[in-house]
């Protein structure tokens, strides 16, 4: 379900503010290891080069791209493949929000769950 590309545009604060939401939520509740997690994205996709989450409209859907601060030439984003496309800008987030999970614990499960239109975490 992702796919590997180069970014053409800078890192907006808008993606900044994406990932940070999600960094400080999971270092907030202890979820970040100090260890370096094992996970199953190639192994340039580290959690000191992450650099942003960006949601973009494709036709009548969305995509989630993880942003990754990466040597010149080098693909920086994972992105929703382009058959795969989301059907809400929810749905992308949470799929963005699920690959920065997985660099930072090791594991692609989001410590939260939806209620009311807003985000609730697990407690176990």
């Amino acid at each position: 379900m992702l796919d590997f590309q180069n970014s053409t545009a800078t890192t907006a604060s808008p993606a900044t503010t994406l990932l940070e939401a999600v960094t400080n939520s999971l270092a907030a509740r202890g979820l970040i290891p100090e260890d370096k997690p094992v996970h199953s994205l190639p192994a340039q996709f580290t959690a000191d080069r992450l650099a942003g989450i960006e949601l973009v409209q494709k036709g009548d859907g969305w995509i989630g791209n993880v942003i990754f601060d990466m040597p010149f030439g080098d693909p920086d984003v994972l992105t929703t493949r382009e058959n795969l496309i989301l059907p809400t800008r929810r749905a992308a987030f949470d799929h963005a929000a699920a690959i920065v999970v997985e660099v930072l614990t090791g594991v692609r499960e989001l410590p939260f769950e939806y209620a009311d239109r807003r985000p609730r975490y697990r407690t176990a």
